[in-house]
């Protein structure tokens, strides 16, 4: 059904590739610009996009005390807080980027944009986890960023189609956008862990968007 969507669509909708292989950038990363394209108001989106809208502070408080009770519980058995780096980080922060991935009902501090990093080599050994060295900062934002914009400029470009007063097609859209973006996240994640084990998965909920 995806594929079917995307080709239908294939004018709007991003064909982005993260590429063959990760950028590593040490130090500080040029933020990806958030182009201005005008939306109309579409009555069918809104409607949908509202439905069961999440609050961008309240899942960025939800993702605190979890990473906060995860490492709790780490301490317990004498292993070092894990250290969560997002993979774009402009997808965390109040704006364009963010109020995009709410719309189509992805939680900017969901596990699809979130990697984990032992703190020591000690607890990477005992997790079978990626050790965090301050290289892995802004590893793939720009990358990533720009995937998500490209998807942003999509959606918006879809406000005005003559489809998307249709119910139906707009839940389409916003699936097909959420899997291809999931898809990115997961190839990311793929490339940093390897084959590692990383026993702190366990410590997380099973399912998060």
């Amino acid at each position: 059904m995806y594929e079917d969507y995307l080709k239908r669509f294939d004018s709007l909708l991003p064909q982005a590739d993260l590429g063959p292989a990760p950028v590593s950038a040490a130090g500080p990363v040029a933020p990806v610009a958030a182009t201005h394209i005008p939306a109309p108001d579409n009555p069918t989106i809104r409607r949908v996009v509202n439905e069961a809208r999440m609050d961008f502070h309240l899942v960025r408080d939800r993702h605190t005390r979890l990473l906060t009770q995860v490492n709790g519980e780490l301490a317990q058995v004498e292993c070092g807080p894990l250290v969560a780096v997002a993979i774009s980080n402009a997808a965390r922060q109040p704006g364009p980027f963010a109020d995009f991935l709410i719309d189509i009902g992805l939680n900017p501090f969901g596990d699809w944009n979130m990697l984990y990093y032992a703190s020591d080599k000690a607890s990477a050994d005992l997790m079978d986890a990626a050790l965090f060295t301050p290289e892995v900062q802004g590893q793939f934002d720009i990358e990533f960023s720009a995937v998500i914009e490209q998807s942003r400029q999509g959606w918006l470009k879809f406000h005005g189609h003559p489809d998307a007063g249709d119910e139906a097609t707009v839940r389409t859209c916003r699936d097909t956008l959420r899997v291809m973006l999931a898809k990115h996240g997961e190839t990311v994640k793929s490339t940093v862990y390897g084959n590692k084990a990383n026993r702190w998965q366990n410590l997380f909920p099973k399912q998060q968007s």
